[in-house]
C-alpha cells in the first residue's frame, strides 16, 4: 500500500481508502523487506495510515 509518487511515475492506492469512512479493518500482511516494498513504502505511508485509519 503506497501513496503515489508522480516524480517516479508510481501510482498510489492509499488515497482510495480515505473515503471509506465505515471501513473497520484492513487485513493482510506486508513484507517490509521485499524488493518492491523497499522502494514503495516510506515514512509518509505510515503517517497517512495513522492519520486516516481508526486505531482502536
Amino acid at each position: 500500500m503506497a501513496l503515489g509518487n508522480a516524480r517516479q511515475g508510481r501510482p498510489g492506492y492509499l488515497n482510495h481508502l480515505a473515503g471509506l469512512k465505515k471501513l473497520e479493518r484492513i487485513a493482510g500482511s506486508i513484507k517490509m523487506d521485499s524488493e518492491e516494498t523497499k522502494v514503495t513504502s516510506e515514512w509518509r505511508e505510515a503517517v497517512w495510515m495513522y492519520e486516516h485509519c481508526a486505531l482502536s
